[in-house]
């Protein structure tokens, strides 16, 4: 995720049927103490849980990431959609979680990041 890096307001918008044994409540409250150290001193911070069903935003949303996931679990297409998204990002911003996808898979496929 990317947020411009003196904003004291920031939302997510996430996909509340995709969620797999964890709680809405609990996945909000896990989001917000990891994006509070990355924001600046008393930013509010929202989350909001919608149907990706019935809102096409959350639809986009989820192919992109989808896409990201391709890339980084090395899939078919996952190359040629990372480099589409790449280019298309529109400012600078701070990256939130960076890191966080090979730190939650360090026990997989050996040289699977390389």
């Amino acid at each position: 995720m990317y947020l411009p890096p003196n904003d004291s307001e920031f939302r997510a918008f996430c996909d509340k049927r995709h969620l797999k044994s964890i709680r809405r409540s609990k996945f909000k409250e896990i989001l917000i103490t990891r994006l509070l150290p990355q924001l600046p001193k008393n930013s509010l911070v929202q989350v909001e849980m919608l149907d990706s069903k019935h809102n096409a935003n959350i639809q986009i949303a989820d192919w992109i990431a989808g896409a990201i996931s391709w890339h980084l679990e090395k899939k078919p297409l996952g190359k040629a959609c990372f480099d589409i998204l790449r280019h298309n990002i529109l400012k600078e911003g701070k990256e939130l979680f960076k890191g966080s996808w090979q730190d939650n898979h360090k026990n997989k496929e050996p040289n699977q990041f390389d």
